[in-house]
């Protein structure tokens, strides 16, 4: 599967807000009031979502941080982001 497919090209929902700090990152889901949270390594993935990376590219980044392997890493990556649309944060982007 490559990175281009539309499954791994997302992009931040307009009726989310997100705080990133040194524990990772809240969400609040501003038209249904929920709050989500993720740890560190889903923070980094949020901030590549917020520059319009995809999943190879942000999975490329956490093999360079963290000295994952890179298809652990993406698998990571995509996952996360199926949880995210899942809960009305993240939305396809389209070309």
């Amino acid at each position: 599967m490559s990175g281009h497919d539309m499954t791994h090209r997302m992009k931040p929902s307009a009726c989310v807000r997100a705080s990133v700090h040194g524990e990772g990152v809240v969400f609040l889901h501003v038209q249904d009031a929920r709050l989500f949270a993720a740890n560190p390594v889903g923070a980094d993935i949020w901030k590549g979502l917020e520059r319009q990376l995809d999943a190879d590219a942000i999975a490329g980044e956490l093999q360079e941080r963290y000295g994952a392997r890179y298809e652990t890493a993406r698998a990571h990556v995509i996952q996360f982001f199926h949880e995210l649309e899942r809960a009305g944060l993240v939305e396809r982007r389209r070309p």
